[in-house]
């Protein structure tokens, strides 16, 4: 008898490994039907292999063109992320541009309103309105620095694109 309980473990052991145990020899079938241990034995391996068939079976992934499909539409998920990114810093500096349009000709046509109060107004003020002449320079200024990142975002990932994938021939 060896530390486990039982001598012929080994050889259930071994049968059950190799998938030979519902054709195992007679003999080692009716030692199974008497011995609990290799019962026992039989019976959680025999769950086990269920199991894990159960679970490749599952977890088939599918065709290639599936998989195939699915590595597209995610790289181009990610790309598609990796551009909007630009797109959101435009979007935002051209919202400041028009935001500062807009404060400018509130500010000019309000200049009545500002000046009234002549003991709260400053120089400073006044030299702030004296200053948005200046909004349409600026407003240019603004319009070639968001068409100057337009052409960089358009001209850029064609280049990267093009080093990484080079055309054959």
């Amino acid at each position: 008898m060896n530390l486990n309980g039982c001598t012929r473990l080994e050889e259930v052991r071994h049968a059950l490994s190799q998938g030979h145990w519902p054709q195992a020899c007679a003999e080692l079938q009716a030692h199974v039907q008497t011995c609990t241990r290799c019962t026992e034995e039989v019976l959680v391996t025999k769950h086990l292999q269920g199991l894990r068939a159960t679970a490749i079976a599952v977890a088939q992934p599918g065709s290639a063109s599936l998989l195939w499909w699915k590595a597209q539409a995610r790289r181009r998920s990610t790309v598609v992320q990796q551009m909007e990114r630009p797109l959101l810093a435009g979007q935002l500096v051209a919202l400041a541009i028009v935001l500062t349009i807009v404060a400018g000709i509130v500010m000019s046509h309000s200049r009545g309103v500002w000046t009234s109060g002549a003991a709260t107004t400053s120089n400073a003020w006044n030299w702030l309105l004296d200053a948005w002449g200046l909004l349409p320079v600026l407003a240019a200024a603004g319009v070639v620095v968001l068409l100057a990142a337009v052409v960089l975002y358009l001209v850029l990932p064609v280049r990267y694109r093009d080093q990484r994938h080079p055309q054959n021939g």
